[in-house]
């Protein structure tokens, strides 16, 4: 191992080479820089040994991402982004796994110069590196001096760039990863920093603006939605008295610009605070209108549900994890027979996470009918038994398609939970839903085994047995020649 540090020391010189036109030499040259790279990468647990080996690493890094390029040869443009993106992942393994707290300002250094330089996901990775090297600070006064070298060019560059929404996007990504990144205890002295100089008056004043600017561009909407989200993780207290404010923006925009990201800022205040009594009104009233709105755009054209399936994802999903949070609230929603009609027609969507998310809600609804997590009113229960033999003959429907199969894996939970919540009905339903199949599927002698398996433990496999039959009628049909 010692015989590697001689090595290590040599390559500065390697990685000063500059990548100056479109010649084999150059190519060269990028390639082994990038060899360079992924050796001191191997070499982490060596570095971390050493503090002057960690401080001549990150200076290599450094030589190497904020080297200019002149030449505009796209090849040349190409190499240079391969080798400036194989350092900025570098650059953040360093930072993951050395103890780099002493090289922090050296790291903070890196970060502002080269922001204009790099590529934004080249950026994001150094982004990233900071921020995860500035949680590990102990010294106030060293982690405030870092916090606001850091949010300071990001709060100008979103000042700069707010009219360009594809810069903004990207700057808010950066924003992001700081917010994400910072960890703090209750009563920490540190949450007065982050509360007032990034929350307060860089990240609300930049969500409020871009929002205004950009309503309809769904990457930035994305980004404000993610920056509240953790904002609101990281200092709840402090962003209550945002709430009010907050949800009426999302209810604002969202009735202007269905983007699905305000349904999924809408589920993280609900997470938040859907125990705080003084919260409940306001993320009362912002489930109920947003996804009354959601609703009306989803049923406004059924035909159109194949081109909103980030919309059904997270509509469906505000109401599935709600129910875990607040089931009284989801309770209380006079749109939900009308949602479950609405999951009925949203099963066929072949689209993984819209389709996992629907399933999800229906299974949870059915195990609340089941008393999970609490026992269900009466009236949703009496909701839930008017449904079933829909949403059991609308699953059927999607068997006999035959869907693919991370669909078909879906459905059995759903079948389980309306027998045990309804087990006396089921019989009937079952009647009722399984005419969906012809009888080359499921003939009429077969339809009382069909039923008891159902009834018991063996509904993966029988569900499967009938997918396994509609897919081999599907087949002979298919290579049926015409008369």
């Amino acid at each position: 191992v010692p015989s590697l540090v001689p090595l290590i020391n040599s390559l500065p010189a390697l990685v000063q080479l500059p990548i100056k036109d479109n010649s084999t030499e150059a190519a060269q040259v990028a390639s082994a820089q990038r060899t360079a790279i992924d050796m001191l990468q191997a070499c982490s647990h060596l570095i971390a040994q050493d503090q002057a080996l960690q401080q001549a690493t990150l200076g290599m890094f450094g030589t190497i991402l904020l080297r200019p390029f002149p030449d505009p040869d796209p090849e040349v443009v190409e190499r240079r982004q391969e080798v400036h993106f194989s350092a900025s992942n570098a650059v953040l393994a360093f930072a993951t796994e050395t103890p780099c707290q002493p090289l922090w300002q050296d790291l903070v250094t890196l970060y502002v110069a080269s922001m204009p330089i790099l590529e934004p996901k080249c950026h994001l990775n150094v982004v990233e590196a900071v921020s995860v090297v500035i949680t590990t600070l102990t010294d106030e006064a060293d982690w405030t001096s870092a916090m606001e070298q850091v949010i300071a060019p990001l709060i100008g560059g979103l000042q700069e760039h707010l009219d360009n929404a594809k810069v903004f996007a990207q700057i808010l990504d950066r924003m992001q990863a700081v917010i994400r990144n910072v960890k703090l205890r209750k009563g920490d002295p540190r949450e007065a920093v982050v509360a007032e100089q990034l929350v307060k008056k860089a990240i609300w004043q930049t969500v409020l603006k871009g929002l205004d600017t950009h309503p309809g561009d769904p990457t930035v909407v994305e980004g404000c939605c993610r920056v509240m989200k953790h904002s609101i993780r990281c200092v709840p207290d402090f962003c209550k008295q945002l709430v009010s404010d907050w949800c009426q923006k999302i209810l604002q925009r969202f009735s202007a610009h269905q983007h699905s990201s305000y349904l999924y800022a809408a589920e993280i205040l609900i997470s938040a605070y859907h125990r705080d009594a003084e919260m409940r009104p306001f993320i009362f009233e912002l489930f109920h209108r947003i996804t009354e709105i959601g609703l009306v755009n989803l049923t406004s054209d059924e035909q159109a549900l194949h081109d909103k399936v980030e919309l059904v994802e997270d509509f469906f999903g505000i109401f599935d994890r709600s129910l875990r949070f607040s089931p009284d609230m989801v309770s209380a929603s006079a749109a939900l027979d009308r949602v479950i009609s609405l999951a009925c027609v949203c099963i066929r969507i072949e689209h993984k996470p819209a389709a996992e998310s629907v399933y999800a809600f229906l299974e949870s609804m059915y195990a609340f009918g089941c008393g999970l997590p609490q026992p269900a009113p009466p009236h949703v229960s009496a909701l839930l038994g008017n449904a079933a033999p829909h949403v059991m003959s609308a699953i059927f429907a999607v068997i006999l398609a035959v869907p693919p199969r991370y669909i078909a894996e879906l459905m059995p939970q759903t079948f389980e939970y309306i027998h045990r919540a309804f087990p006396s009905d089921f019989p009937v339903w079952f009647a009722q839903a399984v005419t969906v199949f012809p009888p080359s599927v499921v003939s009429e002698s077969e339809k009382p085994a069909i039923l008891e398996k159902l009834s018991g433990k063996a509904v993966h496999t029988v569900l499967n047995d009938i997918g396994y039959r509609c897919e081999q009628v599907a087949m002979r049909n298919r290579n049926k020649k015409p008369d």
